[in-house]
């Protein structure tokens, strides 16, 4: 029924030949009259690729998928065949852009949080969501908010998670700060990075810029 997943990830753990072998995304694919195809031959593969789809593989009809995984999946033209396996007759619920501080020090990977329900059609809203930080600094010190209004840092840790588990009840409202919904047909050259259509924080940063005479 449901699989939650956060696989490691890395380029110097790859799963050799003989074992990726086993798998369709062990093997190279090649873009044919611009769709992506599997080839014969095999490869080294990264072992989150596979984790993808094992555990489709385990899931049964209307069952869902939360994986996290490098963000170079939901944007890279060269890891597009990835991003259309997952895609193909399943439908993406919800994607949450995670601070890149989330697995520092220790790793130092961007990565994104994916639910998807497998063997239905895509829904025609996606929920999408940004945490700009997770209550850590890069070496796992705590960060604090900053308040505007008396110019000091307060005692309450940035972790936008917070905000995130919250907002998700009600995705839709216009108030949220950091959860949102984003149309199917609103999807760029097939880009998933949720930053990319935050158009609250993209509203403000403009904002800003212009109390600053620079270009946005």
């Amino acid at each position: 029924d449901i699989v939650l997943t956060n696989p490691p990830f890395g380029s110097k753990i790859k799963v050799l030949e003989e074992d990726s072998k086993f798998f369709d995304l062990g093997h190279v694919w090649k873009k044919i009259d611009n769709i992506w195809k599997q080839t014969d031959e095999v490869k080294e593969t990264e072992p989150q690729v596979l984790f993808i789809e094992r555990c489709l593989n385990m899931l049964k009809d209307g069952g869902k998928l939360a994986i996290i995984l490098p963000e170079t999946y939901f944007h890279a033209p060269e890891a597009r065949y990835v991003l259309d396996y997952m895609r193909k007759g399943n439908s993406f619920i919800a994607v949450v852009d995670l601070a890149h501080n989330t697995f520092r020090p220790y790793n130092n990977a961007k990565t994104i949080l994916l639910v998807l329900q497998k063997g239905v059609p895509q829904q025609q809203k996606i929920i999408m969501a940004v945490t700009e930080q997770i209550g850590h600094d890069h070496n796992g010190k705590p960060i604090y908010r900053y308040d505007k209004n008396t110019h000091e840092f307060s005692n309450e840790l940035w972790d936008d998670t917070i905000v995130v588990r919250k907002e998700l009840d009600d995705p839709t409202n216009k108030n949220n700060k950091n959860v949102f919904v984003v149309d199917v047909d609103d999807i760029k050259n097939d880009v998933y990075v949720p930053r990319y259509y935050w158009n609250r924080r993209i509203d403000e940063l403009r904002i800003e810029a212009k109390k600053q005479n620079l270009e946005f």
